[in-house]
């Protein structure tokens, strides 16, 4: 009986985890195709000069996130009674932060930019804020390990939004048209998500709003959304400074290019820490099965982003050359820089979700502040130097301060996951040192 319900309970995850994968490689495939396509299209300047926007867009965003995810997820499993007070009470939250958001990005774009194209571009990438509320029914499908439902929603977003932009570079569509398109996406998503929710989840009737949840969720909410925050900010600042200090939208067109092509793979740890989170949290209650889960996630992890990092770094050109093309060909040394933070990422990521399951919110918070700080700094007097190689350069040594020299600040806090990581890299040199022998 007991086998048989954790065999269930394996198959369970398992499943889930390959419905997120399958979601994610079918947007890799279809979306990144399609991303290239608009990117070679566009140019250099004017790629340059979108990505700025949305750069400076989700700095302002990042605020309305709030930071929930995880918190909500272990809500949803702990209040089974409560789930439509959880559900309205972070709905309620979601939106009257996003309405905030969306007014600081006008002021602060009119106050930048003035009235100028940038400034349109800003409010239109910008705009997606607006229905991010609605991502709060994505909660309820993961506490639920039903992300199918999320997958099928965003994979029909993904179609449309795509032959939009397939339409608008065979039409010769201005750089605003594509801007639009952004907007275009999440109305999309929220559309889907909403039918699926109606169909399949919780109800919209059957949300209500409790107040108590909502001083909850609020006070999680004061460190986790300056966190959300900062790790937004963290990996769009250099793009910001990258403008104001060259002036040159080119650099940052190429730079953003490299980025995105660094970023293809980046939802691999996302989607394994967003599955088997649930997991973790159910065996907190007993150590030896709770370090077993977070070892077993560290290793697939560190060994993945080792292997993506060697298929980066040796094969930079290649990849460049057919991704982007000729005109991108700058791009090279700086999508080889970036992959070489490919493991303190994904590692970065393991810990954040540790740091999350023991309540530890305010070391989440000093180790993302310390990394922030710290990639400023870099980004100030590497890209006045080496321009956009000196912008990779900083992010990755601001990387590993956040993965792992401040699991060493934070040592009596994260001895655990700091261990974790160390025994995965260990755990290599073993292997390699026994087929040596």
């Amino acid at each position: 009986m007991n086998s048989n319900s954790k065999q269930t309970g394996l198959q369970k995850y398992t499943l889930n985890t390959l419905s997120l994968f399958s979601e994610h490689f079918i947007r890799l495939t279809v979306g990144f195709l399609v991303s290239l396509w608009t990117i070679r299209y566009l140019g250099p300047d004017s790629f340059g000069m979108l990505s700025y926007a949305q750069a400076f867009a989700a700095i302002l965003i990042s605020f309305a996130s709030l930071g929930l995810d995880a918190v909500v997820v272990r809500e949803l499993l702990n209040e089974k009674n409560r789930e439509g007070a959880v559900l309205g009470s972070v709905f309620v939250l979601k939106f009257g932060a996003s309405l905030i958001a969306f007014l600081l990005i006008i002021g602060s774009a009119l106050t930048i930019e003035g009235v100028s194209q940038q400034f349109y571009l800003i409010v239109l990438v910008g705009g997606p804020v607006l229905v991010s509320a609605f991502s709060t029914v994505e909660y309820y499908f993961q506490a639920k390990v039903q992300s199918h439902y999320i997958v099928q929603a965003k994979t029909i977003a993904l179609i449309t939004s795509s032959l939009v932009r397939i339409v608008l570079i065979q039409m010769e569509a201005s750089l605003v048209a594509f801007a639009y398109a952004i907007l275009f996406d999440s109305f999309v998503i929220a559309t889907f998500l909403g039918i699926f929710s109606q169909r399949f989840g919780k109800k919209f009737f059957q949300w209500s709003i409790d107040l108590e949840l909502v001083k909850r969720f609020f006070k999680s909410a004061l460190f986790l959304s300056l966190n959300s925050a900062m790790v937004l900010i963290f990996w769009n600042v250099d793009k910001l400074m990258l403008r104001y200090l060259t002036g040159d939208f080119q650099q940052v067109g190429v730079y953003s290019a490299a980025v995105k092509l660094y970023e293809l793979w980046g939802f691999i740890p996302v989607v394994l820490c967003a599955s088997f989170f649930p997991s973790i949290l159910s065996a907190k209650n007993n150590a030896t099965l709770y370090k077993k889960r977070l070892q077993t996630l560290a290793d697939v992890l560190f060994l993945v982003a080792l292997g993506l990092t060697i298929l980066g770094v040796f094969f930079s050109d290649l990849i460049i050359n057919l991704a982007l093309g000729a005109e991108f060909s700058s791009a090279t040394g700086v999508f080889s820089i970036a992959m070489l933070g490919n493991v303190f990422v994904f590692l970065g990521v393991v810990g954040s979700r540790y740091f999350l399951a023991e309540n530890l919110e305010y070391v989440l918070l000093l180790r993302t502040l310390i990394g922030l700080i710290c990639n400023i700094i870099f980004n100030y007097f590497l890209i006045q130097q080496y321009g956009m190689i000196g912008a990779a350069v900083a992010t990755v040594i601001s990387s590993f301060i956040v993965a792992i020299l401040a699991d060493v600040i934070f040592y009596g806090q994260a001895k655990t996951i700091f261990h974790i990581k160390l025994n995965s890299v260990i755990g290599l040199i073993r292997w390699k040192s026994w087929l040596a022998a």
